[in-house]
């Protein structure tokens, strides 16, 4: 089998992905306010290696950044809506998309807090990995995770993903090292 994937049959336009409830749709510059609504929650940043976001200038600095992975095909991050008014409520995505070397990728998700335990986000993320194993090719979905996020960690577990290990220490971000618990999910493991 090939473990090369060509990325340059990807991503032509922007995919935009379905549930019931949602729809995964890019992130422009029109959702910079809804972005700043939930980045501005310390709540939400607090296990992020950035800073809540205070200004709009920054958020278009992500936004830019975001659409950049994309061009380049180097990552994806969809802004999830709810179906019932269009509002944006929080994001989800792959950071990272490496196919020379095993096809994996490491997902990232956050959630305004006024959604949080109403089963949106396993309902966004199933259907993105959905879509990375069936047509990103992904062989390899992994996250880390602060070991006091017990919320990601619980929805990660309920994905089927496997607690793999413990990088102590992994990176220095708001003035202090952290630790990250690493957590994977191969392809012929994930039935939903």
């Amino acid at each position: 089998m090939n473990s090369f994937i060509d990325k340059s049959l990807f991503w032509k336009t922007f995919p935009e992905l379905t549930t019931p409830r949602l729809e995964l749709k890019q992130i422009t510059s029109d959702h910079a306010q809804d972005l700043l609504a939930f980045w501005g929650e310390d709540t939400v940043t607090q296990y992020t290696d950035f800073e809540s976001f205070k200004s709009i200038n920054k958020i278009q600095d992500v936004i830019n950044w975001i659409q950049s992975r994309f061009e380049e095909k180097n990552g994806i991050r969809w802004g999830i809506f709810l179906k019932t008014n269009g509002k944006m409520i929080g994001t989800c995505g792959f950071n990272s998309w490496i196919t020379k070397r095993g096809n994996k990728s490491e997902i990232g998700y956050d959630l305004h807090p006024k959604y949080w335990r109403r089963g949106i986000m396993y309902e966004a993320l199933t259907h993105m990995i959905t879509y990375g194993f069936q047509t990103m090719k992904l062989h390899r979905i992994e996250a880390h995770v602060d070991p006091d996020n017990m919320g990601s960690q619980k929805i990660l577990e309920k994905l089927q993903f496997t607690k793999e290990g413990c990088l102590r220490e992994n990176g220095f971000w708001k003035g202090r090292y952290w630790t990250n618990i690493v957590f994977g999910l191969l392809e012929p493991e994930f039935f939903l």
